[in-house]
């Protein structure tokens, strides 16, 4: 056997297992009474002092909850200090659908909630909000089990 085709064999096998592990979790999770827990109650977002200057021009930055979707939240940052001003918090209203998600606007700098037409200040004052930290090296942290009071 050449080594091409021995790193093509490899590949496959790799590619075979891989497949074999992704339908053995899936058959395993769906059976009834399983539960799964697949992620974390924190995020990271790395080095979030660069996107102090994206939130500035364009707006927060929204993260969609992609386990129990119910949880969707956006992250915003005031301010001209990279290492504080950073804020988390439910990007609906607390007791509406998720389809009630606010909308941020951009000549205002506030939110527009699509189904009770109230309007949300730019911090999200009125919304629940999670705790924030910010490390040394810029990496900001969300604690969605932890509850933190807004502006």
């Amino acid at each position: 056997m050449t080594r091409r085709q021995g790193i093509v064999v490899t590949a496959a096998l790799l590619l075979a297992a891989a497949v074999l592990l992704f339908v053995f979790a899936l058959r395993l999770t769906s059976k009834p009474g399983t539960k799964v827990h697949l992620g974390e109650s924190t995020f990271k977002i790395r080095r979030a002092d660069r996107f102090a200057d994206e939130i500035a021009t364009h707006g927060p930055l929204l993260f969609q909850d992609l386990l129990n979707k119910s949880r969707d939240i956006y992250v915003q940052h005031q301010g001209r200090d990279d290492k504080a001003g950073w804020s988390a918090f439910l990007a609906h209203p607390e007791n509406e659908r998720r389809t009630c998600q606010i909308v941020w606007r951009q000549k205002s700098h506030d939110f527009r909630d699509p189904c009770s037409k109230q309007i949300y200040p730019g911090d999200g004052a009125g919304l629940p909000h999670y705790k924030v930290t910010v490390a040394d090296n810029g990496d900001l942290t969300v604690d969605l089990n932890a509850p933190a009071a807004g502006p």
